[in-house]
């Protein structure tokens, strides 16, 4: 799955295991995504920072739902199951 900016989606039962991406051009942006109330990534992507793009593996707590990026205005993201 991808997209840009804020989304709420649901997450798979069988996916246990994510390659979550982001990529912000702009100065300076937040990029964070929850798994219901846990916090899975939480990064500053920018130009005014380290590094444009984020990149990371992530293991999913057990039923957790759903997925959320928020507070990630014009960030480009992507999720894909890491099998």
């Amino acid at each position: 799955m991808n997209g840009i900016g804020d989304e709420v989606f649901d997450r798979p039962a069988s996916v246990d295991q994510v390659l979550v991406m982001g990529s912000y051009n702009g100065s300076s942006s937040n990029f964070i995504v929850r798994c219901g109330e846990d916090v899975v990534v939480n990064v500053l992507p920018g130009t005014a920072w380290q590094s444009t793009q984020y990149s990371g593996t992530h293991v999913l707590q057990a039923g957790c739902n759903p997925i959320q990026i928020e507070a990630s205005i014009a960030v480009e993201w992507s999720f894909a199951e890491v099998i």
